[in-house]
């Protein structure tokens, strides 16, 4: 299963570094592109209208009226402020400013001046394509109404309107300012002739707060750099929905669609008729962006949603549209933007399946309740009425968010412990690169796109660095939303908050805003603004701040939950047997250690322990040859053993690795030969993990081992297969306390224990490992923690450096091995590799150990030797 799993990650990563690409080469191309000359100016004469869609805008519709008025285009401009009916809350505004106004009457001349007007029309439709299709008149009895995605007629307005005769039309959205020079240049582009509609480039008018830095961030640097970039390649731009300026004949030939969203549909029409669509790099707008959570998700539910099924509705016409293979390209990938996170999804997912696997139950348990807490609050912020829609943001978010719990608690275990391998997957490297660079692309192109625009200080850099792994995941969290929106035809529409305007000018008891001063990306991140926000208390950064503090308090509970006793190791349930034991005063007595060698399913059983220590591997061997400056076969033999080792008898194996054999050749006073690789003097070992794939020899008398041995004083851990039953595992300590040269060398059988491994060691090859930390020793067999010894049970953990042996011969105790069987040879132990590694101190073990005495209840109570100076005594 976990094959299956690395497999299906990579090659989604695969997939998405192919995509992510794009991106760095839209990168590339904007930054590689120069500013292109001023266009020249348009005709002082040439007439514009703009239409200006408003829903219970309030005060915001006096500022967007303001700004329209001191355009600097010479020439006539129509403003038309399109309302539903006269309830709309922007009216008492406009009667306090313009007494003279009437709504749904005739244009009021601004300012004395003909070249000003601004009208007020109740169009009697709710939806802002209808409003634009009414205002645009699609016939001379011009029936309101907006035109669906099937291509009907929606529901009509009974009024007649007045007819737009200006030669353009300009659309811009109630909650935007328009810059001075928006206009002259739109027009002075569409004059050259080479384009039917030109696009402004937005900005913020405020970005400072955490979502309206990631809202502009999006629109106004993502974005408009990828117009940047397509008008670079010499490929058509798409319209936003605002600030845009079209030829007046376009517009009502290709009316707005009744649809989620119409400038995406617009745009993808237009693109299949291969009409073009400038961009003006300079002038634009400004415009309010999200305030709060709840319409920064709402914002990408609903592009999520409308963009993918406008996509999805004209991907069959793209095949017979007179486009070029590159445009085609362009239209592919711009559809599929947010269709992306699918791919995004699956392969989170199943990256949060492979470390699930490899968290221990608890603490995969509270990562995932941490998950539902987290995405309670996102499903309250979109105010759904229906539980079923509920359930399904809930299930949603929840299948979005609950493996980036599960990464995120491995990521604080793998910083907690220092082990930045278990943060990886285990891929190539190639394939680890190639998915970092796809994670990194959208946050590469922002970056890219604030130095570009000149937008990039050491404020931004600070706020979008360190903001975007949470931006990343509310981002990814609404468009997936949205696009379960679409699955389930549930069109939903929120109503983006606004930020509350500062009053300007007082005229009654209605504040009537002028012109509001723009805070572009930069001067938003500036210091002295951030410090006179926080000073004022201003809610949009307020906002911001009690989100991070809330996912600060939940990152300490991870924390906490990381270095308590959730991360314990668990200890495999496999039946163990007590051999007899060496009595000397060191030694513990077995019985009285609750939980040391129990049957399989015993309640006293041990059941989790914890490394105090972090392990780092030094060295990686396959004998392919054996190193002679690091390994030493032997040509010796000790008591007890009837072969005698013999250098030939270390064999190198066809793939790598060595064989030890046992064959039936004397040797001096033994009748056999054995064989016994062995570190050199000066490569010794002082705590560490050791691990070696092996397949032990089979045959009555016969031991396979790889074990830890020194001599004045003697200690040995030992790793032992005994050949007349290779379904058991032997474990074996011998301790004596003292220095380097002292003579105390007692011991007989030392501390041994069977384990069950559950399958014959001998028939394949399996990873075997010891790990000997400071205060417990662990033995695994194919990562699983088969059993353990902590210090004093039942004896003290060796504490003196010790060479390292892997051999195979065979033993003089018949009890424990059987009879030795000379007519059976030869016979052959196989190693095909072995690991080692340094141990290196946890800073976290003084905290840690003791909450494990605290919350343990596996161990024996205290007894004499605990207390004895040769428990704990220092190595060299």
């Amino acid at each position: 299963m976990l094959t299956a799993l690395l497999w299906a990650c990579g090659a989604l990563t695969l997939a998405l570094a192919a995509y992510a690409a794009t991106h760095y080469l839209a990168a590339g191309v904007f930054l590689a592109s120069r500013r292109p000359p001023a266009a020249a100016p348009a005709r002082p004469g040439l007439a514009v209208a703009v239409l200006v869609p408003a829903r219970d805008e309030g005060a915001q519709a006096m500022r967007v009226v303001c700004s329209l008025q001191h355009q600097d285009h010479p020439g006539p401009i129509a403003i038309h402020l399109l309302l539903q009916d006269a309830t709309d809350t922007s009216l008492p505004f406009l009667a306090a400013a313009y007494p003279d106004l009437v709504p749904g009457g005739p244009a009021l001349v601004l300012q004395a001046s003909p070249c000003r007007t601004l009208t007020v029309d109740l169009c009697g439709v709710g939806t802002k394509s209808a409003k634009l299709n009414w205002a645009l008149g699609r016939s001379d009895t011009a029936q309101g109404g907006a035109v669906r995605a099937d291509g009907a007629s929606g529901p009509t307005a009974q009024r007649r309107h007045p007819r737009i005769e200006e030669p353009f039309t300009a659309i811009l959205d109630c909650d935007h300012q328009a810059r001075p020079g928006w206009l002259r240049g739109a027009l002075a582009r569409l004059e050259q002739g080479d384009a039917r509609m030109v696009q402004g480039r937005r900005g913020p008018l405020c970005a400072l707060g955490f979502f309206q830095l990631w809202d502009s961030l999006h629109q106004h640097v993502g974005c408009e750099l990828f117009n940047a970039a397509f008008t670079r390649l010499g490929l058509t731009v798409y319209f936003t929905g605002t600030t845009a300026v079209a030829e007046t004949a376009l517009l009502r030939d290709n009316p707005f669609c009744d649809c989620i969203t119409e400038d995406v549909d617009l745009s993808y029409r237009l693109l299949m008729q291969g009409v073009c669509i400038a961009a003006d790099p300079t002038e634009g707008s400004d415009e309010e962006v999200s305030p709060d959570l709840s319409s920064f998700l709402a914002r990408r539910r609903r592009w999520a949603h409308g963009h993918t099924e406008a996509f999805l509705r004209h991907l069959p016409q793209l095949w017979r549209a007179p486009l070029s293979r590159f445009q085609k390209l362009q239209f592919l990938l711009h559809g599929v933007h947010y269709l992306v996170s699918v791919v995004v999804f699956t392969l989170h997912l199943l990256i949060g399946a492979w470390f699930l696997l490899r968290l221990s139950p608890w603490v995969a348990a509270a990562a995932v309740a941490g998950a539902g807490l987290a995405v309670l609050p996102l499903v309250r912020s979109q105010r759904a009425v229906h539980w079923g829609t509920r359930l399904s943001e809930f299930a949603v978010l929840f299948a979005w968010l609950a493996p980036a719990a599960v990464i995120g608690m491995n990521l604080v275990l793998a910083v907690l412990w220092g082990e930045p391998a278990r943060a990886a997957l285990p891929l190539p490297a190639a394939l680890q690169v190639a998915g970092l660079l796809g994670l990194f692309a959208p946050l590469a192109v922002l970056l890219a796109g604030l130095w570009g625009f000149g937008q990039l200080s050491s404020g931004t850099l600070l706020a979008v660095v360190a903001t975007w792994p949470l931006a990343f995941y509310l981002d990814l969290g609404g468009v997936l939303l949205g696009l379960a929106d679409g699955v389930l035809r549930r069109p939903l529409w929120h109503r983006v908050t606004r930020a509350a305007l500062p009053p300007t000018a007082q005229h009654g008891a209605l504040a009537l805003p002028s012109l509001t001063v723009a805070l572009d990306l930069r001067e938003s991140w500036q210091a002295h603004t951030v410090l006179a926000a926080l000073h004022e208390g201003r809610p949009r950064l307020l906002r911001g701040v009690r989100v991070w503090t809330g996912l600060g308090v939940l990152g300490l509970l991870a924390a906490g939950l990381a270095a308590g006793p959730l991360t314990r190791l668990p200890i495999a349930d496999r039946a163990c047997q007590l051999l007899p034991h060496d009595t000397d005063p060191w030694i513990v007595a077995p019985e009285t250690i609750r939980g040391y060698c129990e049957p399989a399913g015993s309640p006293d059983r041990a059941r989790w322990t914890r490394r105090s220590g972090r392990f780092h591997a030094t060295r990686r061997d396959d004998f392919s040859p054996v190193d002679p400056a690091f390994w030493e076969r032997m040509d010796s033999t000790f008591p007890c053993n009837l072969v005698r080792f013999t250098p030939g008898n270390a064999l190198p194996l066809d793939g790598g690795g060595l064989a030890l054999r046992i064959t039936p050749e004397p040797r001096g006073d033994r009748a056999a030969s054995g064989a016994d690789l062995v570190t050199k003097d000066d490569a010794r070992f002082h705590y560490g993990r050791f691990e070696v794939r092996l397949k032990p020899a089979r045959g009555s008398g016969l031991i396979s081992a790889f074990f830890l041995y020194r001599f004045d004083p003697w200690q040995e851990i030992d790793t032992e297969f005994l050949g007349r039953d290779t379904t058991k595992i032997l474990l074996n300590v011998y301790y004596n306390p003292g220095a380097e040269g002292d003579l105390y060398n007692y011991g007989y059988r030392g501390t041994p224990v069977l384990v069950d491994l559950g399958f014959d060691a001998a028939a394949d090859f399996h990873d075997y490992a010891l790990e000997w930390d400071e205060d417990e020793l662990r033995w695994f067999v194919d990562g699983e923690l088969v059993h353990r010894r902590r210090a004093g049970r039942p004896t003290p953990i060796p504490h003196l450096p010790m060479r390292l042996h892997v051999n195979a011969w065979a033993i003089c105790s018949e009890e424990l091995a059987g009879p030795f069987d000379l007519s059976a040879l030869p016979a052959q132990a196989e190693v095909r590799s072995l690991t080692l590694s340094t141990r290196a101190p946890s800073p976290w073990a003084a905290v840690l150990t003791p909450i494990d005495r605290l919350l343990s209840g596996d161990d024996a109570p205290a007894v004499w030797q605990d207390g004895a100076a040769w428990l704990r005594k220092p190595g060299p």
